[in-house]
């Protein structure tokens, strides 16, 4: 499954409800509309985190597991940058910023862990780490780890 989550220009939200106003989704001057910026992606983020919670009240107690890492980070303003770590006319490695770090978290319910009892064990032991960073190149030893392959 892929949802477009939190991506520019911050569009992917109920706008007729949104629970962060003003908004502004356009991106072409954002220090200028900062607080509007704000707004919008934290909208992004409500209607995504709604998503999660409607997928998961479809599934009900069907076995499930829900593997999610976002594909980026992205800069509101922190430090001067914005997007993808722009500073100014000055460009900065994306990959020399914080900005690289992602958001990753797994959902399961018992049905899950009853019928995979090897991967409930991993998943536990996953949040022992759940305090270090998370980027992209851990994920396939992560899903391999848990699929013991």
């Amino acid at each position: 499954m892929n949802n477009e989550g939190s991506h520019t220009p911050f569009e992917h939200y109920d706008r007729q409800n949104s629970p962060f106003a003003p908004a502004a989704v356009h991106f072409q001057n954002p220090a200028a509309q900062a607080a509007e910026v704000n707004n919008a992606y934290d909208s992004t983020i409500h209607y995504t985190d709604e998503f999660f919670r409607r997928v998961v009240e479809l599934l009900g107690d069907r076995p499930f597991i829900y593997f999610y890492v976002s594909d980026h980070g992205e800069y509101l303003g922190h430090d001067g940058m914005w997007g993808r770590a722009a500073l100014g006319e000055q460009h900065v490695s994306y990959h020399s910023t914080g900005g690289c770090r992602v958001g990753m978290f797994v959902l399961y319910n018992e049905s899950f862990a009853a019928l995979n009892p090897h991967f409930a064990k991993a998943l536990q032991q996953m949040r022992s780490n759940s305090g270090l960073t998370v980027a992209h190149e851990h994920i396939f030893h992560t899903l391999l780890g848990m699929f013991k392959l």
